[in-house]
């Protein structure tokens, strides 16, 4: 060994300014390396981000009977869990020219904080008794960028939920929600959202649930056997009705508070996709 170590350094000495191409060499090509390896890492970290700032959650749950999801809930793997209990649309027109209704959701705490909820004015709501309003600009093809309700900030109002009269002080709007729809520019559902106060809750309450893993990893696997616990078919999916239904319900009334309350899951691909998580089924 001592002899190779005494003929490299001969040759070293020997060839110096070969020698110190070569090692020149090394060093830019390591960092070269180093700095294409930072900056991957950095855009995927910026990816990941730019999808958690919006919609910071895992797995989705949907029509979950709210005692299975406390339950079920309750995998190693789970390090937290958001509630949203879907209350209804309102019977109530709230539109300035167009039929407006609103559609009213209540989160819970975590909910609240994984929605990333864009307040534009006033402040979220601290009780199930308060309300925020989505301003949901250009919902109504208009060529507008104004709120199409006549609700404002301090307003108390009343709304019918499923037949239940309820009244509610608006205490902030916030930014368009992913729950606000446009039907034909002839009718629309305003997002709104309550504070969810779980203590109101039925056992038989179907709620939403989304989830934050341990192992982010470990995510499909958290998901199959949630499945399992909670006897999700593998081919749910939601049914949406064709725009020919949509426009004979809007023309005649219908109850669009009639949902599809078959129980589903389904994973935040997107964001599985930026953490390099493999579904290995």
């Amino acid at each position: 060994m001592k002899i190779i170590n005494d003929l490299g350094i001969r040759y070293i000495l020997k060839n110096k300014r070969k020698s110190m191409s070569i090692i020149f060499g090394i060093v830019i090509v390591t960092i070269l390396l180093t700095t294409i390896i930072t900056l991957i890492s950095s855009y995927q970290q910026y990816l990941v981000q730019s999808v958690r700032s919006d919609k910071n959650w895992e797995i989705e749950l949907t029509n979950i009977a709210y005692k299975d999801a406390l339950k079920s809930l309750e995998n190693s793997n789970i390090k937290e869990k958001s509630f949203t209990y879907k209350l209804g649309i309102s019977e109530e027109n709230f539109g300035k020219v167009f039929i407006n209704r609103l559609n009213v959701q209540a989160f819970d705490d975590n909910s609240i904080k994984n929605n990333n909820l864009k307040i534009t004015e006033g402040r979220l709501p601290e009780n199930s008794n308060e309300l925020v309003v989505s301003e949901a600009r250009d919902i109504i093809n208009n060529g507008k960028n104004e709120s199409p309700t006549t609700i404002k900030v301090g307003d108390n109002i009343q709304v019918t939920l499923n037949g239940n009269k309820k009244d509610f002080l608006v205490v902030g709007r916030v930014e368009n929600l992913d729950f606000d729809k446009n039907y034909f520019d002839l009718s629309s559902d305003i997002g709104a959202i309550t504070y969810l106060d779980k203590s109101n809750l039925k056992n038989e309450s179907l709620v939403d649930v989304t989830i934050l893993t341990k192992n982010i990893q470990k995510v499909y696997e958290t998901g199959e056997t949630l499945k399992k616990e909670l006897n999700i078919n593998a081919n749910t999916q939601n049914n949406e009705i064709s725009e020919s239904e949509m426009l004979q319900n809007i023309l005649t009334g219908a109850n669009k508070n009639q949902e599809d309350e078959t129980p589903s899951i389904k994973y935040n691909e997107k964001l599985l996709k930026y953490e390099c998580v493999l579904n290995r089924k």
